[in-house]
């Protein structure tokens, strides 16, 4: 699990050089679904908060507590790929919700290459109900500051 304590010393660094950390949770990071539940991340998110997390997969499934956890640590992004970019795909609302309200600038463009190529599923994310800012700084700006490249 991504909460091992075993991989504190790694976040303490992390946290002492300014990177962020990406830990993938899907319902297919693992043998089980409890391995994409991101509650039990809270206390760790909280222990490192200059640590960034992204999460690649958004923990699908568990997009309701995914919400809740970002909700509640501002260091933690999500990337949720094509479980947010594919029309009928369950629970994507709840990523544009969160995307065009508190999470405005902690969501991020994935592709989930090669489940669609770059150029459609940039079509498909524009097209998932983000409004305008938020669809700029997803496609771009929160990246950028992420990375420490903005201008």
């Amino acid at each position: 699990y991504a909460t091992d304590p075993n991989i504190e010393p790694i976040l303490d660094l992390c946290q002492q050089l300014g990177v962020f950390v990406s830990i993938t949770m899907s319902a297919y990071g693992g043998p089980d679904l409890s391995y994409c539940d991101p509650t039990p991340l809270v206390p760790m998110l909280r222990k490192f908060p200059r640590v960034n997390v992204v999460i690649p997969h958004g923990c699908w499934p568990k997009v309701q507590e995914a919400v809740g956890a970002a909700l509640l640590c501002p260091n933690l992004y999500l990337a949720p790929d094509c479980y947010f970019f594919l029309r009928n795909m369950p629970m994507r609302h709840e990523y544009a919700n969160a995307a065009n309200s508190f999470l405005k600038y902690r969501f991020l463009f994935s592709t989930s290459y090669p489940i669609r190529g770059f150029a459609q599923a940039i079509e498909d994310w524009k097209n998932a109900g983000l409004e305008p800012e938020s669809l700029q700084r997803s496609l771009y700006d929160n990246a950028a500051e992420l990375l420490g490249i903005s201008g």
